[in-house]
């Protein structure tokens, strides 16, 4: 059986589920071959209860003007960490593999998007656990910044390597930004729920290849466009 993570931390007290604690619903979710949809297009799309899923990633689809929009959820950051946790606390690191399927699934989307002719806009949110990481403001800006950053470069890493220049060109705007911690997806002081707090937001959707949009160049910025 596929686990989709087992490893609930935080700070130095590690809590390991059992072999079968959550492990039944996080099986059943973790997949991204089939996305909801948001139906009502006024609806932000980081609106914590559209990504109340208890697993580690999840993804949707969204309305926009010139077609539909891609957005995952990647959760199980490591405490205060913008990776994914080590070895000694994840054996395995399967919530690492996690994040680098979902990696992959994100750069397929843009590549067949892209392939096709049309342009996109990317843009990955960062958020902290409000019961652990926000003891300031400050702190859980600075972590859920991290996060988006740390995030962004490896995908943007992978973008690059394996889009073509002619698909590159078709990525109009990209952005990252940290959103802090008021956005809790999950409301109550549990090591499961801490872990899948500390996450990122990913979107892709399609822009007008004609805009001229800030953010062409390669270098992600914090809180900007690149």
């Amino acid at each position: 059986m596929r686990r989709c993570g087992h490893y609930f931390g935080r700070g130095n007290d590690m809590a390991f589920a059992s072999e079968f604690e959550l492990e039944d619903e996080l099986e059943r979710e973790c997949r991204l071959e089939e996305c909801k949809v948001i139906d009502d297009p006024s609806v932000k799309w980081d609106m914590p209860s559209l990504w109340a899923l208890p697993c580690l990633l999840q993804c949707r689809t969204a309305s926009v003007a010139l077609g539909p929009a891609f957005l995952v959820r990647v959760s199980g950051f490591d405490w205060n960490r913008a990776t994914p946790p080590p070895e000694a606390h994840d054996p395995g690191r399967p919530v690492a593999q996690i994040h680098r399927n979902a990696i992959t699934r994100i750069v397929n989307e843009i590549a067949r998007r892209t392939s096709a002719g049309n342009c996109v806009a990317l843009r990955v949110q960062g958020y902290a656990d409000p019961f652990s990481e926000a003891k300031t403001a400050k702190e859980a800006n600075d972590i859920s910044a991290a996060r988006a950053k740390a995030f962004s470069e490896q995908l943007w890493e992978r973008i690059v390597a394996q889009l073509s220049k002619d698909s590159l060109d078709q990525i109009k705007q990209k952005m990252w930004e940290g959103k802090g911690a008021a956005l809790r997806i999950w409301f109550t002081d549990t090591p499961a729920h801490r872990h899948l707090n500390r996450r990122v937001l990913v979107g892709v959707w399609p822009v007008n290849c004609g805009m001229t949009l800030p953010g062409a160049s390669a270098k992600v910025r914090r809180r900007g466009r690149s």
